[in-house]
């Protein structure tokens, strides 16, 4: 795989990982119906649990993505990979434990299995391979779309 190739791979990351991003992030405003609203939100226990969870895995995808776009193929890089994978599959388990309502459930389902289609691509770099680029940047994207639908589902901007 070329250089070139891992910075595509390292794109989709970082796709996935702005995503996520705005999962993190309060969105407190100065207006008394966005404080209020925010507020309500904020009390959610699906809403902050997953977004809890996204802060999580987020701090883990960054040094993955990053390492990819420097164009690291070495061991710490695999660990990344390793580590990237194991925060997914706690993500996982966490969103599928929360309290959420039905339609949410089911957006949040989807995200599970989209990350369960790009977990194998992520942990082939863990054991010193290289997924096809095609394949991991449209299970990159997946990711990153569902990850769209969850926040919209649950009012994150």
């Amino acid at each position: 795989m070329t250089s070139r190739s891992l910075r595509y791979l390292a794109a989709s990351a970082m796709l996935i990982s702005l995503a996520f991003t705005s999962c993190s992030s309060s969105g407190s405003s100065s207006s008394a119906t966005s404080t209020s609203s925010t507020t309500a939100a904020s009390t959610d226990p699906c809403r902050s649990g997953y977004q809890a969870a996204a802060s999580s895995l987020n701090s883990v995808a960054r040094y993955f993505s990053q390492a990819a776009q420097n164009g690291q193929m070495n061991q710490q890089f695999a660990g990344f990979a390793a580590n990237y994978v194991d925060a997914m599959k706690t993500f996982d388990a966490t969103v599928t434990a929360l309290p959420c309502s039905g339609a949410v459930k089911d957006d949040l389902a989807q995200l599970v299995a989209a990350q369960a289609t790009l977990e194998p691509l992520v942990a082939q770099f863990a054991a010193g391979q290289r997924p096809a680029v095609a394949e991991f940047n449209a299970a990159a994207s997946a990711v990153a779309d569902a990850v769209k639908r969850v926040n919209a589902a649950l009012g994150i901007a």
